[in-house]
């Protein structure tokens, strides 16, 4: 579980949720991470009043201040790192691009910055593959491969939503965040997700007040109780998404994430009115055929052996 959170269920139902492999068991929590996410693009979109990079503050300082019992409860012990440096790069590359995400998220309709954002799979691989020494199957960059063209059925261009800064703003923190997953892995080899946690709210903080005090602004009594939201469910959202990527293989759990797309036209069409065309449903079809191919495929091959200094 991650955090230490505790579940109410009944304990045959937890033995056979641990009996299941570790990649389905992370695609499971990758799809409770989806749900939670897609109800965080609309608290952006709701507060888009606010520079992204406040958002962002708002969020990380929320998410510092959740974390605070689990700080004290531990006596301090949750703050012991191991990898220093490469939680600070996390941290960074991390921070930039939630920051270029809420300015995407901002600008775009949902369906389109959620389907930008999936080009960031295309970036896990090679990276899991080049970092981590994952051995990725032929099967897998299929079905990232075929993701990806479901993607550009929806993105492509047109009149309504030309190439602009926002559709480069989604691409470049489609990189950064892949670089963070990337990250991620290789932390939770010697850290607890907790700590992680932790120290990503505490840099993300110090990494982002620089950026938020140009068109920095006090939020008024319901805009505050909103970011809190925000905050909220952006812990709610990472927790989540690291404990599934600490599970299973981080190439093929990439192409689970793609059932956050037909989450965000449906919140977009309920709460902004944006119907969704043609190609977006046949898109959103052929990215949720290769979310549950990835995710349910019997093949993985085995990993190769670790990079050692």
């Amino acid at each position: 579980m991650p955090i230490g959170l505790k579940t109410g269920g009944s304990a045959p139902l937890r033995a056979g949720f641990d009996g299941l492999p570790a990649d389905t068991r992370g695609a499971l929590w990758l799809v409770v991470s989806a749900v939670i996410f897609t109800a965080m693009t609309l608290m952006i979109k709701l507060l888009r009043g606010y520079p992204p990079p406040v958002q962002a503050l708002y969020s990380q300082t929320a998410g510092l201040i959740l974390f605070l019992p689990l700080i004290l409860r531990s006596r301090g012990t949750v703050l012991r790192l191991s990898g220093v440096w490469m939680q600070l790069g996390r941290s960074l590359s991390a921070a930039l691009g939630v920051t270029l995400s809420y300015y995407a998220i901002q600008r775009l309709p949902l369906a389109d910055a959620n389907a930008i954002s999936f080009t960031r799979g295309l970036w896990i691989g090679p990276l899991a593959a080049l970092v981590l020494r994952d051995r990725v199957s032929r099967a897998t960059w299929l079905a990232l491969a075929i993701g990806f063209g479901g993607v550009l059925l929806i993105a492509r261009p047109s009149t309504a939503t030309p190439i602009g800064w926002a559709h480069i703003a989604a691409i470049a923190s489609a990189f950064l965040l892949a670089l963070s997953v990337t990250g991620i892995k290789l932390l939770t080899r010697r850290n607890s997700v907790a700590t992680i946690m932790v120290w990503s709210s505490i840099l993300g903080v110090l990494l982002l007040l620089p950026f938020a005090l140009d068109g920095w602004r006090w939020p008024t009594g319901l805009d505050f109780g909103l970011l809190a939201l925000l905050g909220t469910l952006s812990v709610g959202t990472t927790a989540t998404y690291i404990h599934g990527m600490s599970l299973g293989d981080a190439a093929k759990l990439a192409s689970v994430d793609y059932v956050r797309l037909p989450m965000a036209i449906a919140v977009g069409y309920l709460a902004f009115g944006d119907v969704p065309g043609l190609w977006t449903m046949i898109g959103s079809a052929v990215i949720v055929t290769t979310a549950i191919w990835a995710a349910i495929g019997a093949y993985r091959a085995p990993p190769l052996e670790p990079v050692t200094a």
